[in-house]
């Protein structure tokens, strides 16, 4: 491995502890295929960057209703600004990944066992589709390599631990309004959960 950095100077700068290079020679063509993990921690610092996302979630005052918001940013920044609805959220947030954005989900949901209402609402993140995978995580579970059974997204494997994801599956309600934005139907539908 190390005789292939010479071809590469670019190379010398990638940690070898963070990253698994392999070098395939093939007709004179060089592949290099990095593990799929180190390519989205990659991905994400490189997102980070050119794309900063200020908002992720806020917090309300209520207790047992989160809303996430998935990929919808303006969604997002809609409910944060009614005062009326964040009376009675726990938190809403964003999910943008099938994978670690779900991971944190899955733990927040682990920590605050008061929550009972996850309100799926907004438009789905293209290619990962997170909100699917949370919905197939929440009807099937995972394999035992942690794949989540029956999600599309193009990398949906979890980190979390079975107690974790026991605890999502038998303490919380998913309502899926995947695809609207209507914020009229989510203060009704928050009336309801909340018993108001």
């Amino acid at each position: 491995m190390l005789e292939s950095v010479k071809f590469f100077p670019s190379l010398n700068r990638i940690s070898i502890k963070d990253y698994t290079i392999l070098m395939l020679v093939n007709n004179d063509n060089w592949v290099m295929k990095k593990t799929l993990d180190s390519l989205q921690t990659v991905a994400g610092k490189i997102c980070e960057f050119v794309l900063p996302i200020r908002l992720s979630y806020a917090m309300g005052n209520g207790e047992t209703i989160a809303i996430c918001t998935l990929s919808d940013m303006s969604l997002l920044k809609e409910i944060v600004s009614r005062n009326d609805i964040m009376r009675k959220l726990f938190l809403v947030g964003r999910l943008l990944s099938e994978n670690r954005g779900i991971d944190n989900v899955l733990e927040t949901v682990h920590n605050y066992p008061h929550l009972r209402y996850l309100i799926l609402c907004g438009r789905e993140g293209k290619g990962h589709l997170p909100g699917q995978a949370l919905i197939s995580l929440y009807n099937h579970g995972t394999r035992k390599d942690g794949y989540i059974v029956g999600a599309r997204g193009s990398n949906p494997k979890l980190k979390s631990t079975k107690e974790v994801i026991s605890s999502f599956r038998t303490n919380i309600e998913i309502v899926d309004m995947i695809g609207s934005r209507d914020i009229l139907q989510l203060e009704l539908l928050i009336d309801k959960l909340s018993g108001q």
